[in-house]
């Protein structure tokens, strides 16, 4: 008898612990509202991006979003020696916060060697119940976006995509991104 209690206790101790392990592991709860890409040493304009994703119909701070962002470093490359691979050296994955807000510490990026691409980082944000968006952000400042960029731009109100320097505070650009999801 006292062989089937162990056997029970230790059977249900083992499930608790790979019920809590798969939970720890499926969860974005260990996602931080706040994200840095890049070291000091990084080379680059560093950037800080103030983000706030909200319901695109009610306006409503959307908390728990997943955002994943990836972009080229300052030689316009994804990845280190100019090899640009599947999986981007600059990424990460960030949580919005209980306001719906984030942080990115990065560096502005370049446009890939030989082309006039604007400048931009890419963004994929997901929550559920709401559509997966893929988006990138822009850089007003930017030589390599035309007159029609920022027409077709203007056209998304809140939610444009090319922004610009909100301030620049010991030397770091600071600009504001706002998301809106549609269900």
């Amino acid at each position: 008898m006292t062989d089937i209690i162990l056997n029970y206790n230790l059977t249900l101790l083992l499930l608790f612990v790979l019920s809590n392990t798969a939970f720890i592991l499926g969860q974005s709860n260990s996602l931080s509202s706040n994200l840095t890409l890049t070291n000091e040493a990084e080379p680059g304009q560093k950037i800080v991006i103030l983000g706030r994703i909200v319901d695109k119909k009610n306006n409503e701070k959307l908390s728990n979003v997943v955002i994943e962002v990836h972009q080229t470093d300052i030689t316009g490359n994804y990845s280190a020696g100019g090899k640009n691979e599947k999986s981007p050296r600059l990424n990460g994955e960030l949580i919005s916060d209980k306001n719906g807000e984030f942080v990115i510490n990065s560096i502005k990026p370049n446009s890939y060697p030989g082309t006039t691409f604007p400048k931009h980082i890419h963004f994929t944000i997901r929550k559920e119940g709401y559509q997966t968006k893929f988006t990138e952000m822009l850089f007003e400042d930017d030589k390599n976006l035309k007159s029609q960029d920022f027409r077709r731009d203007k056209k998304r109100g809140d939610f444009n995509l090319i922004r610009k320097i909100d301030k620049v505070e010991n030397g770091i650009e600071y600009y504001s991104l706002f998301v809106g999801l549609e269900k």
